[in-house]
């Protein structure tokens, strides 16, 4: 359990991120207050970024939207509409997103997915497999999965029951950090070789997870999984 006692000294995002101004970014799952994906768009935006708010349907972006530009009357934000369980609904959003802008510098995965286990070990796989086909493409970009800690978010409530919740020891804008800290930290890019692939901990830290997180061929597996599987649903 990743605990307040338990971790290093927070990362301090207010400080540390630099400017981006002219960057693009997508956070999925972004348009409630009570969740992770809000503090990070949130984040993004106050430090220039246009921040694409990813929700599952037009009405609950807008919310999100209006959240931010409440909080901050200078954020540049838009909607990006798709549930992550249908296929079609996010290559349809990917295409529109595409549509608009020419550059994309920031993809943050944040939408919740249950199957805690499985999912999050997808995740840490996925992240180290992508890392390898970006390298052998020559992009530039660093791919990472990350713990955002034991966060008393809407869904954990949701998930928990909110008694049960509210006995979790990070707030929202505590589970934001190590996904700030992987966006945007300037070392992450500085030092590729070493984060490129990796799995972070609050807050940025690495750490190597279980055996089968390390696994490459696992890993290799999962990917030539997912891309049939992508294949074949939006070929249906």
């Amino acid at each position: 359990m990743t605990t307040p006692s338990s971790v290093p000294e927070r990362w301090d995002f207010v400080t540390k991120m630099p400017d981006l101004t002219g960057k693009v970014a997508l956070v999925t799952g972004a348009n409630s207050p009570g969740g992770i994906g809000f503090h990070i768009a949130q984040q993004l935006s106050n430090k220039g970024a246009k921040v694409y708010v990813g929700a599952r349907t037009s009405d609950k972006a807008q919310f999100g939207i209006e959240e931010l530009v409440k909080a901050n009357p200078h954020v540049e934000a838009r909607p990006f509409v798709a549930d992550m369980a249908d296929l079609k609904q996010v290559k349809a959003a990917a295409s529109a997103l595409m549509d608009f802008e020419d550059r994309l510098d920031i993809i943050v995965n944040n939408a919740g997915i249950i199957l805690s286990g499985a999912s999050k070990l997808a995740n840490i796989l996925y992240a180290q497999e992508l890392q390898k086909k970006l390298d052998a493409a020559g992009i530039a970009a660093v791919a990472l999965s990350l713990d955002p800690g034991n966060v008393c978010t809407d869904g954990s409530k949701r998930t928990i029951g909110e008694e049960m919740a509210k006995t979790l020891p990070f707030q929202p804008i505590d589970g934001a950090t190590t996904s700030l800290f992987a966006a945007t930290a300037p070392e992450v890019r500085a030092e590729k070789d070493k984060y490129g692939g990796a799995y972070l901990v609050p807050f940025g830290q690495i750490a190597s997870g279980s055996a089968m997180a390390q696994d490459e061929v696992l890993a290799k597996k999962l990917w030539d999984l997912s891309e049939s599987v992508v294949q074949e649903v939006l070929a249906s």
